[in-house]
């Protein structure tokens, strides 16, 4: 018996939804168990993640781009180009994520005075810096066979990847945090080596899968390199133009302070969690819309655009007013500092208000609508 469209949806976004949910928190980890350590490192980490998030834009242009071209090829039955085309990305992304961690460790001090860092923070943000630099090698695996595993039918497969990586990481935090192992300068290389070899792990896991299940033809095509940047590159931009706002905001923020710096990281590290489904949502549709359009179905393709952009939005709304009344208890639990909780809130409730703009935006522009498009 043929499955629904609904049920097609419903089986792609949970696990998608769970795999991003999964990268969230592995992100969000250090900031969330550093807060039982202290304020201070919490805001070295976070003036780190805005950087190193601005960076990670580049291998979406690669992941998106790839992604989309990927799910039209499979919908076309071409496999052999689709195998090419992910080969091709992989080839990019890994030489753009080796160039952008030299880059990290050779100007690490410049980005921070850059930032203005406080200098009460200076040396932990340095070290963790240094660190994440080189997680952007891994990242740059992951970010484009995550896209390759959900358009093949594996996207329960990366969402276990995902979900060791996490373990590796919490558990090593955890040791370091609360002084369970003690084989670091201090707590902040601790943790960060920790994230460095979740994410490591995960990469690592995310390639062998792709390997064994034959995904991948190595073979450099210069003309689905034009393709990958041509599509992926609309395709960033707004979340692009988003992020560069943020990174500024972050830059003027630390002047006013290490409290500000804090509480801007723990709203944003929570809302960024809260916002996951929406943005699963948006990447089921193009996956089901991209195989839609390269079997030459359009009409059928904005018709799911449609469908799956009401029921993100109810969930959008459902859940934002579901955390604004436990928002406080939330932020009681990750800092005991009421000023940086009072600050941390304006944040938290001025983004709830954003997300569901955000969540209506990812069917309108440039989204699943430039998969029907492209």
């Amino acid at each position: 018996m043929k499955k629904s469209k609904n049920h097609d949806f419903w089986e792609l976004v949970i696990p998608i939804f769970l795999n991003n949910l999964f990268i969230s928190i592995m992100g969000s980890v250090d900031v969330f168990l550093l807060s039982a350590y202290s304020d201070d490192a919490v805001a070295a980490t976070g003036i780190v993640g805005r950087v190193i998030y601005i960076l990670t834009m580049l291998f979406e242009i690669i992941g998106v781009g790839a992604t989309i071209l990927l799910a039209q090829n499979l919908g076309a039955d071409r496999k052999r180009e689709a195998k090419q085309l992910v080969g091709t990305a992989i080839f990019i992304s890994v030489v753009q994520g080796l160039i952008l961690g030299f880059l990290i460790l050779a100007v690490s001090e410049n980005i921070l005075n850059l930032l203005n860092v406080d200098n009460k923070i200076y040396d932990d943000a340095l070290i963790y810096l240094k660190y994440m630099g080189v997680t952007l090698i891994f990242r740059s695996i992951t970010s484009v066979l995550s896209g390759t595993l959900r358009c093949y039918g594996y996207a329960k497969s990366g969402m276990a990847y995902t979900i060791i990586g996490n373990i590796v990481n919490i558990l090593g935090d955890y040791l370091v945090i609360f002084g369970k192992i003690n084989l670091f300068n201090n707590v902040i290389e601790g943790v960060a080596f920790f994230t460095l070899l979740g994410y490591a792990i995960c990469g690592v896991l995310y390639f062998i899968k792709a390997i064994m299940c034959n995904l991948i033809k190595f073979r450099i095509n210069t003309d689905y390199m034009k393709e990958i940047y041509k599509v992926g590159i609309p395709q960033i931009m707004e979340g692009a133009s988003y992020n560069l706002s943020q990174f500024f905001i972050t830059y003027i923020i630390s002047r006013l302070g290490w409290e500000y710096v804090s509480a801007q990281v723990y709203a944003m590290n929570i809302m960024g969690i809260i916002s996951r489904f929406s943005y699963s949502t948006g990447e089921t549709t193009g996956i089901m819309i991209g195989k839609l359009v390269g079997a030459r179905k359009d009409t059928q393709a904005f018709a799911v655009c449609k469908k799956n952009a009401l029921i993100a939005e109810k969930i959008t709304l459902a859940l934002t007013l579901l955390c604004i009344p436990i928002m406080h208890n939330i932020l009681g639990a990750l800092t005991d500092n009421s000023y940086i909780m009072h600050i941390a809130l304006v944040f938290v409730y001025f983004e709830c208000f954003t997300l569901i703009a955000k969540t209506c935006l990812l069917y309108t522009s440039p989204s699943p609508r430039d998969y029907a498009a492209s």
